[in-house]
């Protein structure tokens, strides 16, 4: 029998987990960006004009969040990802559409954008998953190809159990969180760590995404229940 052990991560074992979820189709409705992706956007839409704009979703996945922003009004919408399979579906989800640029599956950073390329990036659900050195070369890459004033914008769920997700392989002993998170984060710590990136923060707060009955309930325990906490965490910051 193998020994328990904790997993560590490397880019290949990212890239293969969540190569398997974009192949999976079971796994598409699991997707954040696809079961609460128009309620992110409607929440952005009313801090920031994201009609005329470009965009680029860092972190894309197969698409999901793609097809909302596209929707919205941008004039330009790109994607990018680390994982082969899921920008090869964001691609062919989205080819036909006019507004659409393209996503591209990278390897490394930084990537092949020219300084100052976009109006708004937006990160739904990824700086969860980044080690301290893959995130600040994330942010850093962030901030270069944001344009002078434009906007990032930033989910990830709010004072997360990480152990409470975990699980193991019982083959090998591996033991890792399902969806690959490696740090929770709160609004203090958010809002100190982005503007310590020379961010300047316009908005930041522990919200719900998703359909509107949830919303719902969750406003309600929220509005009855002392203590309770909002599951998401949304930031807004301007370069």
């Amino acid at each position: 029998m193998n020994k328990r052990h904790e997993i560590n991560w490397t880019t290949e074992q990212v890239s293969r987990l969540w190569g398997y979820y974009a192949d999976n189709p079971s796994y598409a409705s699991q997707y954040f960006s696809n079961h609460s992706g128009q309620s992110i956007v409607n929440y952005i839409k009313n801090h920031v004009s994201i009609y005329d704009k470009t965009i680029l979703d860092f972190g894309c996945g197969p698409g999901f969040l793609l097809d909302k922003l596209i929707k919205s009004g941008a004039s330009k919408v790109y994607g990018l990802d680390f994982s082969r399979q899921s920008v090869d579906k964001a691609n062919a989800a989205h080819q036909d559409k006019k507004t659409f640029k393209g996503a591209v599956c990278l390897d490394n950073l930084p990537s092949l954008f020219k300084d100052n390329t976009f109006d708004v990036v937006v990160a739904v659900e990824v700086v969860e998953h980044l080690s301290e050195d893959y995130l600040l070369e994330m942010l850093k890459e962030v901030h270069r190809i944001l344009k002078p004033g434009g906007f990032f914008i930033v989910t990830t769920p709010n004072q997360e159990n990480l152990e409470s997700n975990k699980t193991i392989c019982p083959d090998c002993g591996c033991v890792f969180h399902r969806w690959q998170h490696l740090r929770t984060w709160n609004v203090t710590l958010l809002k100190e760590y982005m503007e310590s990136q020379s961010f300047l923060t316009r908005h930041i707060a522990s919200t719900i995404f998703g359909r509107f009955p949830i919303r719902f309930l969750y406003h309600l325990r929220h509005f009855f229940k002392k203590g309770f906490s909002y599951p998401h965490l949304i930031y807004i910051g301007k370069k």
